[in-house]
């Protein structure tokens, strides 16, 4: 993917997917992941409230179900931004392998199988950083 701001009703990877300067907004049609993912937040373009995030998708917001998006199946990825699915189940199986500095917003997060999530690309700025905070579990290496 080329940089820029990508807006989709809904996404599902099954392959590689590259990017860099990459801000997604998912609509109501949701997110499903497999395969080599390797991507880095842009600035937003003229959504400045984008800058640093990845993949941004409100599902479930006003429904009766919690949704489920799920990365199952042998596959790496390195996400570098934040990953914003604060009304969603966000699972993690199989043999997934996460590395990078993703900062992970989810009303559920599962981790099951042999997922592993290695934060040592993050920076202490991120790490360190002081914000208001509710309810929040910071994974670190």
């Amino acid at each position: 993917m080329a940089p820029g701001l990508y807006m989709f009703k809904q996404l599902t990877v099954n392959g590689p997917l590259n990017g860099t300067g990459v801000n997604i907004i998912i609509g109501s049609g949701g997110f499903s992941g497999g395969g080599a993912i390797t991507m880095t937040a842009g600035t937003g373009g003229t959504l400045s409230d984008m800058n640093g995030v990845l993949i941004f998708d409100m599902e479930g917001k006003t429904a009766s179900k919690t949704p489920d998006i799920k990365f199952t199946g042998q596959y790496t990825s390195n996400f570098n931004g934040a990953v914003y699915f604060p009304y969603a189940h966000l699972t993690f199986r199989g043999g997934a392998g996460l590395t990078g500095c993703m900062v992970v917003v989810a009303k559920v997060l599962d981790f099951g199988g042999n997922s592993s999530m290695d934060m040592s690309g993050c920076s202490n700025t991120i790490l360190n950083n002081v914000v208001a905070q509710a309810r929040v579990v910071m994974l670190t290496n």
